[in-house]
């Protein structure tokens, strides 16, 4: 998929969202929430953009911050492939030469106590992007 078909995929959502489900739909009514935790929200806009709503709790809660840098779409796009796996087809593809990441173990994952959180070493993929990283493991 391209940016233009992610960007149909949303509208369609968005339309869908509008009879269905209109909580699913972002405040400025043209973006569909993909995924959303306590603070933060990932949205697809009808324009193809992938973006993280981020509450700072700072000084209150309700303050956000919109982040749309390359890292916080491939999170974005990370937890929304787990409900629309069509999406998967955006995240960024392994290459031969790309190692395990060592603070997850290649799992995308870390262990809080007994719950698992997102890595943020390897942005969730259990791997390190060699190419973007400058080969630094």
């Amino acid at each position: 998929m391209n940016r233009n078909n992610l960007a149909a995929w949303a509208r369609q959502r968005i339309d869908e969202a509008r009879r269905a489900s209109p909580n699913l739909i972002a405040p400025s009514g043209d973006a569909f929430m993909v995924w959303g935790t306590i603070g933060s929200c990932g949205y697809i806009s009808a324009e193809g953009d992938v973006y993280l709503e981020e509450d700072t709790m700072d000084p209150v809660p309700g303050t956000f911050i919109f982040r749309r840098d390359e890292r916080a779409r491939r999170q974005v796009l990370f937890f929304a492939a787990r409900r629309y796996p069509e999406l998967s087809a955006y995240l960024p593809k392994r290459s031969g030469g790309d190692p395990d990441c060592a603070a997850c173990i290649g799992t995308g994952w870390r262990s809080a106590g007994e719950h698992k959180i997102f890595c943020e070493t390897c942005d969730g993929r259990g791997w390190i992007d060699m190419a973007s990283s400058g080969g630094a493991a």
